[in-house]
């Protein structure tokens, strides 16, 4: 594990661990989250790099439809 990589799950096991209200408890389940939210991260900044269009996909398919005649809402009449 690079210690890069390392310190980002620790700092994220952190938050994680605050979030929940800094209770003793479960470490290892906050750093197997953390270390899953890394590499997820991880992977989907690889994915923009090696495919742009992947990201443009996204933002195209949030795009808002406009409503048809009959679906106009009385405040629009």
């Amino acid at each position: 594990m690079s210690g890069d990589r390392h310190q980002r799950i620790q700092q994220r096991a952190y938050e994680i661990w605050e979030r929940e209200g800094g209770l003793h408890g479960d470490p290892e389940r906050h750093w197997h989250q953390a270390e899953a939210e890394i590499d997820g991260e991880d992977s989907l900044q690889g994915q923009a790099a090696t495919d742009p269009s992947a990201v443009g996909a996204t933002v195209l398919s949030g795009k808002a439809k406009k409503p048809r005649r009959s679906e106009t809402a009385s405040s629009d009449v």
